[in-house]
């Protein structure tokens, strides 16, 4: 694929599996070959589109397996994280303060691990708290962290080391590592520069074991001594049928909600996290108390009817994301939740 020669930072080689399938529909049996084998060290499944990855993710906690979607946080800015303002507000910072001290700075980080521990971006929060560290080891500038905040997104902070399978497309694996890598290429066709290139970038951060699962004919010339003799390689063929998953999870985002609503819930919101259940129904979503907390666009509303039309119905929820938000032409920030919500297949 690529002319010049790769060598290896590692000098022991690492294992390579191609698993050629009949079947159409490959995430069910790749999900629960994982769950069958076992997780050892940092792994991540990668897949072509962000259907799929939604998919993996949901068949992963659905079996009690904490996942973790790697995504663009091109929806909002990290810096609106409701996380990430309760420790900006925690560090009390005025105008007058240039350097940020440590027992301030560890203060801080103390007190939004006792409010937010819980919060499934917990750990992300922490990661990213750790890097800025990193960068300013000897000085915290006070006018460098909100600028690392706005030019950070969410996934600059999965190193692979989270406690939790990741799930990514192909594309968002760049400049990443994984001890143990999992491809997914359904209906994969490599006849092109640009799918050769993607595949390359997709290998890439496998560290000690790749796994290829596949249909088609994309990976057989691996198979030919003529392309040459790759070391470490097992080939195993699955000839049974799957049929497609019947769950889908969806993360909602701006378009999906009804943001004039969240005025009415402040109160309720405050007291959310990420990762809290919500009940859902086709209006929209509230907690475990009643209270409604948010409400469908009408845009969500139709995605939810075209579900329905495939034989998926809306199941459950629970907070993806608390975000701060300002509409335009007003002064006022008040705090808005995303949720994700899981569509399941009746059989």
């Amino acid at each position: 694929m690529k002319n010049a020669p790769i060598m290896s930072v590692q000098g022991d080689n690492g294992s390579i599996k191609l698993i050629h399938y009949q079947s159409r529909h490959l995430i069910v049996p790749v999900v629960n070959k994982l769950l069958m084998e076992g997780i050892y060290g940092s792994t991540c499944i990668l897949v072509k589109t962000n259907e799929e990855a939604l998919q993996v993710t949901g068949l992963l906690q659905r079996n009690g397996i904490r996942a973790k979607l790697i995504q663009s946080n091109e929806r909002y800015e990290l810096y609106n994280l409701a996380e990430v303002r309760y420790f900006l507000e925690e560090l009390d910072l005025t105008k007058d303060t240039y350097i940020i001290q440590d027992e301030v700075w560890g203060r801080a980080k103390n007190k939004l691990k006792a409010r937010y521990a819980g919060s499934t971006n917990f750990s992300v929060c922490e990661q990213m708290l750790k890097d800025f560290e990193e960068t300013n080891n000897k000085y915290k500038y006070v006018s460098d962290l909100p600028v690392f905040l706005r030019e950070s997104v969410e996934e600059d902070f999965y190193h692979g080391k989270q406690e939790a399978v990741c799930a990514a497309t192909i594309h968002k694996s760049k400049g990443r590592e994984f001890d143990h890598l999992i491809i997914i290429l359904s209906d994969f066709y490599l006849g092109t520069e640009e799918a050769k290139r993607q595949l390359y970038v997709g290998m890439t951060p496998a560290k000690k074991s790749l796994t290829i699962h596949y249909n088609g004919d994309c990976m057989d010339n691996q198979r030919d001594s003529s392309y040459g003799i790759v070391e470490n390689l097992e080939y195993e063929t699955n000839n049974y049928i799957y049929e497609a998953s019947n769950l889908i999870i969806m993360q909602l985002g701006y378009k999906d909600v009804y943001l004039s609503y969240f005025y009415k819930t402040q109160g309720v919101i405050s007291k959310l996290i990420s990762g809290d259940e919500l009940k859902v129904d086709g209006e929209g979503c509230y907690d475990q108390y009643g209270n409604r907390v948010l409400i469908f666009s009408g845009k969500f509303k139709n995605e939810v009817k075209t579900q329905q039309a495939r034989g998926y119905y809306l199941l459950k929820a629970k907070v993806n994301h608390v975000l701060y938000w300002r509409q335009e032409d007003t002064d006022e920030e008040i705090m808005v939740v995303f949720p994700e919500v899981e569509f399941i297949r009746e059989e």
